[in-house]
């Protein structure tokens, strides 16, 4: 599964909003439960 997370976060620069969406990714309910089954790629990308 290839995740792509875009977003414009005032206040965070690029390293932190991939930090946050790591840690939303690992939290994620769906993702833990195919987690092991399925292959996850995140990408996190953070808008000017």
């Amino acid at each position: 599964m290839d995740l792509h997370v875009r977003g414009r976060v005032p206040g965070l620069d690029r390293e932190a909003f991939e930090e946050v969406a790591v840690a939303g990714e690992k939290g994620c309910p769906i993702s833990n439960a195919i987690r092991g089954n399925v292959e996850i790629h995140l990408t996190a990308e953070l808008e000017g």
